[in-house]
């Protein structure tokens, strides 16, 4: 679990007055998150973001001036080490993936309880990809027509792929399997090959399709 040794700034995007007093409430209580902001605009945060860093951005994906999707591709591009977690009222596949491709580190749902929030920002600066579990089905909600037939990943790659999806870098899981380094990246590669995919966000999506995690 990630831990800190200074609070963890965290700024809030959302428009719903009693949802964003929820959060606000929500976090004032937790002695580890400092506050830097709330807006209910995605000009305002995006002015607040040039001129100031933060850990992790909650961002609903319906804002009234700017879509959160568009929102999020132009904070990705300023800042490419912030934690992006989606927040919102809509599981539509289309929505979560097209977040996921333009580089948000997690989606959860308004509806997730508070400690559920609170361990997906530790776990999206643990640089694990968050989906809570009514976006992950309905990612996986799918016929699976257009889907190419099932890579066949080896067994070492099927185990190197669940630490992917837990967030591991490749050092952590040379370290786990007893293997070095350079062979975990390899093996990585050959995954993201094999799936077809440039991405851990698109891995992750890739891999959910085929029930491979």
């Amino acid at each position: 679990m990630y831990r800190k040794p200074h609070p963890i700034s965290l700024l809030i995007v959302e428009d719903h007055v009693l949802m964003l007093e929820g959060i606000r409430s929500l976090m004032q209580d937790q002695p580890e998150i400092e506050l830097a902001g709330s807006y209910s605009l995605g000009q305002e945060a995006m002015a607040y973001l040039e001129q100031n860093s933060v850990d992790v951005i909650l961002l609903d994906i319906n804002l009234p001036d700017i879509s959160g999707i568009e929102l999020c591709q132009r904070i990705r591009k300023l800042d490419k080490s912030v934690k992006i977690l989606a927040l919102s009222a809509f599981s539509d596949r289309t929505f979560i993936l097209q977040m996921l491709q333009n580089g948000t580190n997690g989606y959860i749902l308004k509806n997730t309880s508070s400690r559920e929030l609170m361990d997906a920002i530790h776990r999206v600066l643990d640089h694990q990809i968050v989906l809570g579990p009514d976006v992950q089905q309905a990612i996986a909600s799918t016929d699976g027509r257009g889907l190419p037939e099932l890579p066949r990943l080896t067994r070492r790659e099927k185990d190197v792929l669940q630490l992917i999806a837990k967030g591991l870098t490749n050092p952590e899981i040379a370290a786990q399997l007893g293997i070095s380094t350079l062979t975990a990246e390899t093996h990585r590669k050959n995954i993201m090959q094999k799936l077809k995919v440039n991405n851990a966000a698109a891995l992750i999506k890739a891999a959910i399709d085929y029930a491979l995690i």
